[in-house]
């Protein structure tokens, strides 16, 4: 298992110091890795030639599905697909543009003050899972959270 840990908009410290706390849990675990790296706001890795781009999708739409192509060239180019993986918008939306699909998928977070001060909410709270083969994207899991109502 592998814990990739990314900042969000509102929450960058708070989850970096969950994210070292988590790593320092899993320090000698043969089983568990956690990336809690800070350094970009976003992260590479590819399964089974598959690119799959993580990032909060914060930043500007323009720029979302071009970074990879710009920062990462070489595994962009070696890909058989290209995925950009962000969780700003808190619900699920595909997109596919310029050969990259663009997956804003659902959230735990229910949201605070703010969010119900706004009118948002509503999300279902969901964490995605995806199994990547030599043949692609073969299965996306949904895992409810809990519900306190």
């Amino acid at each position: 298992v592998e814990l990739i840990n990314l900042p969000g908009n509102h929450d960058r410290q708070g989850a970096y110091a969950l994210g070292k706390a988590i790593e320092f849990y899993y320090r000698n675990s043969k089983r568990v890795s956690v990336d809690s790296e800070y350094k970009n706001p976003w992260k590479y890795r590819t399964f089974y030639g598959n690119l799959v781009f993580f990032t909060h999708g914060s930043m500007t739409k323009s720029n979302i599905k071009t970074i990879a192509q710009r920062e990462a060239r070489k595994a962009f180019g070696d890909s058989k697909v290209a995925e950009v993986h962000a969780g700003h918008y808190h619900h699920e939306r595909v997109t596919e543009e310029g050969g990259v699909t663009i997956r804003y998928l659902r959230t735990l977070a229910n949201g605070g003050s703010w969010e119900k001060e706004q009118g948002y909410g509503g999300a279902q709270e969901v964490i995605t899972s995806f199994v990547w083969s030599e043949s692609g994207l073969d299965e996306i899991w949904y895992t409810k959270g809990r519900s306190d109502e």
